[in-house]
């Protein structure tokens, strides 16, 4: 199998482009661009001829169009890899079976980074980190230039220019609540100018308008955050004959309420656990074990003694009872010999 080309990227999310290091390279005509830009979007998978035909051309398709189809991918295998001999084929835009393949670098074409990036982003904020997801949305967000595959007609253009623009306000949407997260962290200011830009462009989209309505609320702007719901509420009812959905008028009630539940939680503080330290000196015993005979002689020689007051209800001159188990011993220092 013919390995991948490097130093080809392959730009989609905007006029499609290819580059061969900083070399732009000629792609052609807008309908071979369209050519490539199917190939592109499933780079290392085989595409057959029927399929280009039928996403290039759609139901239109003239009856030379096996033809054209041919002329096109000579024309991209000449762009694409221009040290190629006429019989080789080339390594760039590969024939397999009935279809092409175009063989490039899995981190080379902008849409496949910018899915790797969104799902890297989803990982982070499932685990929390909301400013590293904010951070991957923010890289995949600066590789568009425009509308994706701008400039194309036919019907996979169509069809997938209008799949990634929605993906690209799903992306932005979804930056703004990793930013919401953030709580001081993040500038409200921006987040509330990027949130109405959006809903101005989007304004059925219930769930950037409330992500608008709880930034608005958050930064002090509560009066604002209901003004937006009556526009929402509004416009859906005059444009769509319908109320706005029941989490939209849940955050309504809350926010007319001042729920304390919108406000950011604190997140918890984890306290390192005091280490654990081994003690080397045993603890001492909690009773007197074994022995039963010393301890039986012991307990009638106690009895035999009687019974006197005890030291604490004692006077001060009090002298220990006459026992024969008491007897007072001279103290000594460590290793010096007893006093006589």
């Amino acid at each position: 199998m013919r390995q991948p080309v490097r130093n080809l990227r392959v730009e989609l999310l905007g006029p499609v482009r290819a580059w061969q290091g900083d070399e732009e390279l000629d792609l052609g005509s807008a309908r071979r661009r369209a050519v490539f830009a199917m190939l592109a979007m499933r780079a290392g998978r085989t595409v057959s001829r029927h399929e280009l035909i039928a996403g290039v051309w759609g139901e239109d398709a003239p009856a030379t169009v096996e033809g054209s189809l041919y002329t096109y991918v000579s024309g991209l295998r000449r762009a694409l890899d221009p040290a190629r001999t006429l019989w080789s084929g080339g390594d760039v835009l590969v024939s397999v079976g009935a279809g092409y393949s175009l063989r490039v670098e899995p981190d080379a074409v902008d849409v496949r980074v910018f899915a790797e990036l969104r799902a890297t982003a989803a990982g982070h904020s499932g685990n929390g980190d909301f400013r590293a997801a904010a951070d991957c949305l923010t890289s995949a967000l600066e590789l568009w230039r425009g509308d994706a595959l701008s400039g194309l007609a036919g019907p996979f253009a169509d069809s997938t220019s209008t799949q990634l623009a929605e993906l690209r306000v799903a992306t932005r949407e979804q930056r703004a609540e990793a930013n919401l997260a953030l709580g001081e962290q993040a500038d409200a200011g921006d987040i509330v100018a990027e949130l109405t830009g959006l809903v101005g462009a989007h304004p059925l989209r219930e769930g950037l308008r409330g992500l608008l309505m709880l930034a608005l609320h958050r930064s002090g702007r509560s009066a604002d955050a209901m003004d937006s719901y009556r526009a929402a509420h509004r416009l859906m009812v005059e444009e769509l004959g319908i109320e706005p959905g029941p989490a939209l008028r849940q955050l309504h009630d809350k926010i007319l309420a001042n729920d304390p539940s919108l406000e950011l939680s604190p997140r918890p503080v984890v306290r390192a656990q005091a280490p654990i330290v081994a003690c080397p000196v045993p603890p001492a015993p909690s009773s007197f074990v074994g022995r039963e005979t010393e301890l039986a002689v012991l307990d009638t020689r106690l009895r035999a003694c009687g019974s006197r007051a005890s030291p604490a209800s004692a006077s001060p001159d009090w002298s220990p009872p006459h026992c024969p188990l008491w007897t007072p011993r001279p103290r000594r220092c460590c290793g010096a010999p007893p006093t006589s």
